[in-house]
């Protein structure tokens, strides 16, 4: 089986889905998340940039003029995740998209000067010889943050009965083991299980939401900066305005086309991932 590509929508496709539209996109300050609210402000949706970051949040929106607003969200916070929404929905009176994109992997950003690796020894400060439990943030930012926002879409979408998309930030580590990123993997593994698992509910199908995925292999932003730096140079790097063009795919694209999918991005070219996977499994259930 070929893989399905896909292709962007134009401008003229993208402004019509958008024009009215309110979307909320966490981690929306910088990088991947920055470029979709800029892309779907200038289409003319009215976003909302939810960040921790109040300082590069307030001028995130600046830059992005009058369809953007920021909102202070920890998305571990189940509290901050309410407020979020319940301040969205009455603002607005409806919530179109959500863009799941928080995330944080401090396998690879060093944390105060060194990477984290779950099999080192820590040892508790007040005693050296009680063993530290590995850190779990990566887990509360990249599936529990993703947990809570799909819950809270789904309530808010089918409270207003204007049907919604829900797009969740993944990874080439989605699909694919990394030796020096086994929590990042356990994570963006888990969160396409999610979308897996919760696009298949009736209340999906029966209430026009689609539920999908974007996976992006390698992108330039400033997490992956001094990865990039080291790769082969045959192997296509991707922009966050690539990343973002994805998310308009799953946004314009009927919503039975793309509820449940996930969609590779490698440089510029955007590749349906799940039709090929499930034929893989066709082969197992026997």
């Amino acid at each position: 089986m070929a893989a399905s590509a896909f292709t962007i929508p134009s401008a003229e496709v993208l402004q019509k889905w958008a024009t009215g539209k309110v979307a909320i996109v966490t981690g929306g300050a910088l990088g991947i998340g920055f470029a979709v609210a800029q892309l779907f402000t200038s289409a003319g949706a009215k976003v909302v940039i939810a960040d921790i970051d109040d300082e590069v949040g307030k001028e995130s929106v600046k830059k992005l003029g009058e369809n953007a607003f920021f909102v202070r969200c920890d998305v571990t916070s189940w509290a901050d995740q309410v407020h979020l929404f319940e301040h969205v929905a009455s603002t607005f009176k409806r919530i179109d998209l959500v863009v799941c994109n928080a995330g944080i992997n401090p396998e690879l950003v060093p944390s105060n000067g060194k990477k984290y690796d779950f099999l080192i020894d820590e040892y508790e400060s007040a005693n050296p010889e009680l063993l530290k439990p590995p850190a779990t943030k990566i887990l509360d930012v990249n599936v529990f943050g993703v947990l809570y926002n799909i819950r809270l879409a789904m309530r808010y979408m089918l409270a207003n009965k204007n049907g919604g998309r829900i797009v969740v930030m993944g990874s080439a580590a989605s699909y694919m083991g990394f030796d020096d990123h086994a929590m990042y993997c356990t994570s963006k593994h888990a969160i396409l299980g999610l979308v897996r698992a919760t696009s298949l509910r009736k209340e999906c199908i029966e209430n026009d939401i689609s539920i999908s995925l974007v996976a992006p292999s390698v992108t330039h932003t400033r997490m992956t900066e001094a990865f990039i730096n080291h790769l082969p140079v045959e192997i296509a790097v991707s922009t966050p305005g690539d990343v973002a063009q994805a998310v308009a795919i799953l946004a314009t694209e009927p919503v039975e086309k793309v509820r449940g999918k996930s969609l590779w991005v490698q440089g510029k070219t955007y590749t349906e991932a799940e039709d090929l996977i499930q034929e893989c499994q066709k082969t197992l259930l026997i």
